[in-house]
């Protein structure tokens, strides 16, 4: 990849001899996904690529009415009161992760690890509206079912998939087999 001029918000790079940039602008992004996300479908890499992983999601959809209504039902959502109860759950969690690093004596802790437990709780949490540290659920590996933390199957889980859809030889959707997502 070769490095062109750049300007604020914006980088040009050459990717095999063809000209593609590089937004790094905020607003220009919030534009390009919420407020003229018909543009969005212009883009000849992107849209395929994408549904792959998200499907029909919000947002990777053309503006249509039924654009308009799905994102109207998920306002609430997005509401400051709701979203500052969400920080404070993301801070405690964040909290409880540096109490199981405080350890009295030399201890070694991974902090790779750690990180990675606390960034999947934070998630896990946000998304069920409560600490879920505590939680264990069955983890099934290699024909046995073990309980383990509800983070670490989170991350088990998002590594296969990630392995999987990263192998591009196999058919990750079956479903999709046959249809032209070039178009």
């Amino acid at each position: 990849m070769y490095g062109g001029p750049s300007y604020e918000g914006v980088i040009l790079n050459y990717v095999a001899h063809k000209p593609v940039l590089l937004i790094c602008d905020v607003k220009f992004m919030e534009a390009i996904y919420v407020t003229h996300n018909h543009l969005y479908n212009l883009d000849p890499i992107l849209p395929p690529l994408f549904w792959r992983f998200t499907g029909g999601s919000i947002l990777t959809s053309e503006t249509s009415e039924h654009w308009r209504q799905r994102r109207k039902a998920m306002a609430p959502a997005f509401y400051k009161e709701r979203l500052r109860g969400v920080v404070k759950l993301a801070a405690e969690t964040v909290k409880n992760s540096i109490k199981r690093m405080k350890i009295e004596g030399e201890t070694t802790v991974d902090i790779m690890d750690e990180i990675l437990k606390t960034t999947s709780e934070v998630i896990i949490s946000i998304s069920m509206s409560e600490d879920v540290s505590s939680f264990e659920i069955d983890y099934w590996e290699q024909g046995k079912c073990t309980k383990r933390p509800i983070s670490y199957c989170f991350r088990a889980t998002i590594g296969r998939f990630m392995a999987r859809a990263s192998m591009p030889h196999i058919i990750f959707f079956p479903s999709l087999i046959g249809l032209n997502l070039t178009a």
